[in-house]
């Protein structure tokens, strides 16, 4: 990464002199945000082909260190924008991280439901990332298109895994799931 070499001066590159100081100022902010951008870019194309599991941010102050000469008295600019892009990519690589475990996890529980017009019930739910199937107590596929019946079990689901909560307002209660959609009860 460019901003590697900028850091080790001891290590050449290509596209620096091996004979400058090659510290980072204030002064060079734009070029800083520039090359940044374009590596947190690059590493975040690099994550998204799937080839790899995990990146490793630097603990404590690593890469702020008196060494890096990256400190908040020297470089209050770089440093703060580094830190804000760092946070940027470590919340996208979480954020993938879980939708990819999201969607490839499968979970199966029992939800107790009374459908319109009928006995209370137990439903066997059987969940692959956001795919919903709702099974009768004969192992009969059933709700499987939207309904209102369908709607309530998912919202049950919901707030069994603690996803969403039950809201009231004028005397009325709704079900808002933690994205912010909000399901009539």
């Amino acid at each position: 990464m460019k901003l590697f070499y900028r850091i080790h001066q001891s290590v050449t590159h290509p596209f620096y002199d091996a004979n400058s100081t090659a510290l980072w100022h204030d002064t060079d902010i734009e070029e800083f945000k520039k090359i940044i951008d374009d590596e947190i870019e690059t590493i975040k194309r690099l994550w998204d082909t799937g080839k790899f599991t995990k990146i490793v941010f630097p603990g404590g102050d690593g890469v702020f260190s008196k060494n890096t000469k990256l400190t908040e008295e020297r470089t209050p600019l770089i440093r703060k924008y580094l830190i804000t892009k760092l946070q940027e990519l470590n919340n996208y690589v979480n954020t993938q991280t879980n939708n990819q475990t999201t969607e490839n996890k499968s979970t199966e529980m029992q939800i107790e439901y009374t459908p319109v017009g009928k006995t209370r019930q137990t439903y066997s739910i059987q969940m692959i990332g956001s795919d919903i199937k709702i099974f009768n107590k004969h192992g009969k596929e059933v709700f499987k298109t939207d309904s209102i019946n369908r709607n309530k079990i998912r919202a049950n689901i919901a707030i069994k895994l603690k996803k969403a909560v039950i809201v009231e307002h004028n005397n009325a209660k709704y079900v808002v799931m933690n994205d912010g959609e909000i399901i009539s009860i």
